[in-house]
């Protein structure tokens, strides 16, 4: 599945030209929440069996969305926009419960790395909000990991001491759309696992 002419079109009509364009874009146009099978908006934690993954259409029209939907969107414009080579990974801590997690988009340009992180705006404190720069993709998941698991201890999902043997990333291919939680998570540990 990639992205079609539509969207070059969409893009280009919404004035997404350049990475810095597509990135002020998101980061000031999505609430955090996502998208039940009925179509109904949600806040907060997702339901995984409701759970729906929008298309980067439905997205851009209800506004709302996860980090799965956000990535899928991010991932559309850079194929439909860029000749970068992309890369998603899916970061979790298996707390045997909620397992706190994150996904991320990265591209590759000018031999360097960088972390395409549009959500989080409203705790520039927490430094993970930006297009971060990094010279080797290890350097680029070790920070992208401690900035998560920052995040997820400021919130209070994950303890101040934890097992770092229980942080585990996932490098994921594009998934189907409308699939629910379950079925991301199950396309995901079928991804390749990050040592």
């Amino acid at each position: 599945m990639t992205c079609t002419t539509n969207y070059l079109r969409l893009f280009q009509s919404l004035h997404l030209n350049t990475i810095e364009d597509f990135f002020n874009f998101v980061s000031q146009n999505f609430a955090y929440g996502w998208m039940n099978q009925n179509h109904q908006l949600h806040t907060g934690t997702n339901d995984a069996e409701s759970y729906y993954l929008q298309s980067p259409t439905e997205l851009l029209n209800s506004k709302t969305g996860n980090c799965w939907d956000i990535t899928e969107l991010c991932r559309c414009w850079f194929q439909t926009m860029t000749n970068l080579p992309i890369a998603t990974y899916y970061i979790f801590y298996d707390d045997h419960a909620g397992c706190p997690s994150h996904t991320i988009i990265t591209y590759k340009q000018s031999n360097q790395f960088h972390w395409f992180e549009p959500m989080f705006h409203s705790y520039p404190s927490l430094n993970c909000h930006g297009i971060h720069h990094y010279s080797t993709r290890q350097d680029l998941l070790q920070d992208a990991v401690q900035k998560i698991i920052n995040y997820q201890q400021y919130f209070q999902l994950l303890p101040d001491s934890i097992n770092h043997a229980n942080i585990h990333i996932y490098e994921y291919k594009q998934p189907p759309y409308h699939i629910n939680g379950y079925e991301m998570r199950n396309h995901i540990n079928q991804s390749h696992q990050i040592q």
